[in-house]
């Protein structure tokens, strides 16, 4: 239960629900414009106070041992910062205003910079001159707000009362739309209801039906548009955590490439013992779990040890020749340029660099799309919101790892989905790096 730690989706999915956020948002937002100093300070110390109680109970639990053992000095220590930044709110208010705006304005020119590296790998300067506007105001209106901030409260309240009547609007819009959508539902309800009565069972419902919409269609990743998707991964548990959303919702056959068996991944103590050969059995036991849960059609292991993966002519033909057998239309792999990802694991970069110089050799690279993961520079976003549980759940099979499936990398996933959501406007959004395979030939020529 402890990926599952926000509400009940029993209230959270049901449109009086959303619609009740809605009007919330909308009611504080006018507060803030017609009264910005009460409701600002109210707006202040709500998030103070909720930093408090929740941080309390989360570090009561933790000493109580009403957690996982290994992870009860992690939570409790998780579960004291916030407190700290409860009471940091308290002593500091107009501080940590200003910080929220300083934020905002990152934000705003950082989606700027993603739309217009989109369009730079997607269109040509000179046949789509208005697209460019959309960036070019988003990044202006970052640079405002990040080198001339809001002075006084009542600009900033104005700030914030504005997104909160907006966003307010938008929910409640949601919400009378997710209502229709329930009631044209019901018929087919019923008739699913009177097909098991009389033996008939209605065909499931299909993966790519679970697709969200995403308004922004430069930005947005489309699976509809593949027939089949090969992901490569360096190690057991890394495509759950980076890719376990698009696995889920991707209605294409889908093959997962383990390079790596995580034999040096050893986080408990009563795996010590086991040979190496015993424990990459174990996780790649726990990696079939979490692929049927996910909905993977296939998983190969290509038999490399830990940290003794490096791009050679062997690794590289390997790839190639698994590309040539399945002939996918995307291949999924890690970012290759290690300023520009989270995580520079040697064996991340060794696997990046291999596939990067497969697909360049690959005959049919012309017709597929190259996605990369685990990059700080996406310019293709999937919306996970409503399937995250079920990406969390998969990493949970990885008991051997549960130090770190339990706290940290859910923790780095979410603070990564959370990032990625808030550029495109939704709530958790896996980010991906859509790579120009002629431009990316063009510089593996020239350094050649």
């Amino acid at each position: 239960m402890l990926y599952f730690t926000e509400l009940s989706q029993r209230y959270t999915t049901r449109w009086w629900f959303l619609a009740l956020r809605g009007l919330l948002y909308l009611a504080f937002g006018i507060l803030l414009m017609l009264l910005p100093w009460i409701g600002l300070n109210l707006l202040i110390y709500v998030v103070a106070l909720g930093c408090l109680i929740d941080g309390l109970n989360g570090a009561t639990a933790a000493l109580l041992g009403r957690t996982i053992r290994p992870l009860a000095r992690i939570m409790f220590l998780k579960h004291l910062i916030q407190m700290a930044f409860g009471a940091f709110i308290f002593a500091y208010p107009t501080l940590v205003v200003h910080g929220l705006i300083l934020l905002v304005g990152g934000l705003l020119f950082f989606r700027g910079a993603l739309e217009y590296i989109s369009l730079i790998e997607t269109m040509r300067l000179s046949n789509h001159r208005l697209l460019w506007m959309g960036p070019a105001v988003f990044m202006a209106l970052g640079l405002l707000t990040l080198f001339s901030p809001f002075s006084d409260y009542h600009a900033i309240a104005l700030f914030f009362g504005l997104y909160a009547v907006l966003e307010g609007l938008a929910r409640m819009g949601s919400a009378f739309h997710m209502s229709d959508l329930l009631a044209r539902n019901e018929g087919r309800v019923r008739l699913s209801r009177a097909a098991r009565e009389l033996g008939r069972i209605l065909p499931p419902l299909a993966k790519g039906d679970l697709l969200p919409e995403m308004s922004n269609s430069l930005l947005h990743l489309d699976l509809r548009a593949y027939r089949r998707i090969v992901a490569f991964v360096p190690h057991p548990d890394d495509l759950e955590g980076f890719i376990g959303g698009l696995a889920y919702l991707a209605p294409a056959h889908f093959t997962q490439i383990i390079f790596c068996g995580g034999d040096r991944g050893i986080w408990r103590s009563d795996y010590r013992s086991l040979d190496s050969q015993a424990y990459i059995q174990i996780r790649l036991e726990e990696a079939d779990d979490a692929a049927q849960l996910l909905g993977i059609a296939e998983t190969r292991y290509l038999g490399y040890r830990d940290r003794q993966l490096v791009c050679d002519e062997d690794a590289i033909e390997q790839v190639l020749a698994i590309l040539r057998e399945l002939e996918p239309d995307c291949v999924i792999s890690f970012e290759y340029h290690k300023r520009a990802t989270p995580y520079a694991h040697a064996d991340h970069l060794a696997m990046a660099e291999i596939v990067r110089r497969a697909v360049a050799r690959y005959e049919r690279h012309d017709a597929l799309d190259f996605l990369l993961t685990s990059t700080l520079l996406p310019n293709r976003f999937l919306d996970v919101t409503a399937v995250r549980r079920v990406k969390l759940a998969a990493l949970a099979c990885h008991i051997s790892q549960i130090e770190l499936t339990g706290a940290i990398f859910p923790l780095f996933e979410k603070t990564l989905t959370r990032l990625w959501g808030l550029c495109v406007g939704v709530r958790y959004a896996e980010g991906y790096r859509r790579v120009d395979v002629d431009a990316m030939l063009e510089r593996l020529d020239e350094a050649a």
